[in-house]
């Protein structure tokens, strides 16, 4: 979705701080909950949900962002411009603490 050369790097510059976030968290206990039998939500993902969407705002005003916690899966698609983020694929190992 970022048009211009300024755009994408500014959507870089959220997606790496993202990672350093996880990987400062890497070795704190893990604090998750359940949101199915089997599928997890951790803290992490809901913090980096959080910021993905005050950093990829901006970038695209008016965006909608469908993120993976929180959202209804009957739900319809957004119409226009969406980003559309999973923060942490694979929580089950993050809590688990293996890595990927």
């Amino acid at each position: 979705m970022p048009r211009s050369d300024a755009q994408q790097v500014q959507a870089l510059f959220c997606l790496a701080r993202c990672a350093r976030l996880m990987q400062d968290a890497w070795h704190e206990p893990r604090r998750f909950s359940r949101k199915g039998p089997i599928d997890l939500v951790s803290t992490m993902d809901l913090r980096l949900q959080e910021e993905l969407a005050a950093g990829l705002g901006p970038i695209a005003p008016g965006a909608a962002m469908l993120g993976e916690e929180g959202a209804d899966p009957r739900a319809q698609p957004p119409a226009g411009p969406c980003w559309i983020v999973d923060p942490v694929d694979g929580t089950t190992n993050f809590v688990h603490s293996l890595p990927m």
